[in-house]
């Protein structure tokens, strides 16, 4: 194992030119639980924009589909050929379940250069599995506390038979796989890119994409903490469909229209009664949410010595919703605000945007940024 090995599948290669004077980048894809999602990035004289974006859902179950090669062939094809995507180079991630995320701490004695064995035992005595079917990937994880030894780092394990497969599944649809991330970088690059002064604050990352949601502390550059959630879009909304008696596309679109309401209201220009009825139902839910938050807020400072949280910032799933951000704000005291992943790029603004935040910090990559 070494640092990179998943993240870096193949070789890069030669970028290819889209309108003259036109720099294209990589396409940022992955094959999620909805289906597929795609960001291409090109370089103009303007500055660096969107050039192409592809959101299409599974035409059947996702397990069978994934089952076969010619399915995922077709699909992918045909979902690309839809919009003005440039070549066949991609960044992409594993499909939902692929890949299992652990943040593992270790001690490092003086004068170590490599953490790899270490890091290695560490995962074989969580997984109880033969490391030789696996495939790990580390990004360490850098904080104050690495002046007395104490490391940690975020760890990707995968089973190589799927990651080979996955990676021929999308060689056969005619792909060029330049590197296999993960979710966590690719988010950590995107709000460094569009959230201004990112690199000067300490900021509380909730990433949301259906049934997953994580919290990830970013320290400048630097992601200091990565904790998966509990709660997740998909199950606040099955829990409104049930308790609403509606059908689930109904109570999406009841929560992405009236949202869960503020502590001291409606948002501005909701039914009241509305956000209101939504917001008793996921209460528990919104309440651990802060929660959450708090207990970032305490591993922070002690990891980095006294930093304090600057400010919440949400990407994707539940907190597109309205009322999400207001709540977070008034219970923790700290501003929350929702990003849109293709803010920044000559795009966005519209409500199928925040979809986008993985496969646009995909696509970054292939743009200089780590």
């Amino acid at each position: 194992m070494k640092s990179g090995g998943l993240a870096r599948a193949l070789l890069r290669g030669t970028r290819r030119l889209g309108a003259p004077g036109a720099r294209v980048g990589a396409i940022g894809l992955e094959l999620a639980w909805e289906g597929l999602r795609a960001v291409q990035l090109e370089r103009k004289a303007a500055g660096l924009g969107v050039r192409a974006t592809a959101r299409a859902p599974w035409p059947g179950q996702p397990e069978v589909l994934l089952g076969s090669d010619e399915a995922v062939r077709n699909f992918v094809r045909t979902s690309l050929r839809a919009a003005t995507f440039c070549g066949r180079r991609i960044v992409t991630a594993m499909p939902p379940g692929g890949v299992k995320l652990m943040a593992l701490g270790y001690r490092s004695d003086a004068g170590d250069t490599d953490d790899s064995a270490r890091i290695l035992e560490l995962v074989g005595e969580r997984v109880r599995e033969n490391l030789s079917d696996l495939v790990v990937d580390y990004q360490p994880v850098r904080t104050n506390a690495e002046k007395h030894g104490e490391k940690s780092a975020l760890v990707a394990v995968a089973r190589r038979e799927e990651v080979i497969a996955h990676l021929e599944r999308l060689r056969a649809a005619g792909l060029r796989v330049e590197a296999l991330e993960i979710a966590p970088a690719a988010i950590r690059r995107l709000v460094d890119r569009i959230e201004t002064g990112a690199r000067e604050q300490t900021l509380v990352v909730i990433h949301g994409d259906g049934p997953s949601s994580a919290l990830l502390v970013l320290w400048g550059r630097r992601l200091i903490l990565y904790r998966e959630l509990e709660f997740s879009e998909t199950a606040a909304m099955g829990r409104v469909a049930k308790q609403l008696d509606l059908e689930a596309d109904a109570a999406r679109s009841l929560l992405e229209t009236h949202g869960v309401g503020a502590a001291t209201g409606a948002p501005t220009g909701q039914a009241p009664d509305v956000a209101g009825a939504i917001r008793e139902i996921v209460k528990p839910d919104l309440y651990a949410l802060a929660e959450e938050v708090r207990r970032a807020a305490i591993h922070t400072a002690a990891q980095t010595h006294g930093a304090a949280i600057d400010g919440i910032r949400l990407l994707g799933g539940c907190g597109h919703w309205p009322g999400v951000a207001d709540f977070l704000s008034e219970e923790v005291s700290i501003e929350a605000l929702p990003l849109d992943p293709l803010a920044g790029f000559r795009a966005g603004g519209t409500p199928a945007s925040v979809a986008f935040a993985t496969v646009t910090g995909l696509a970054l990559r292939d743009f200089g940024t780590s």
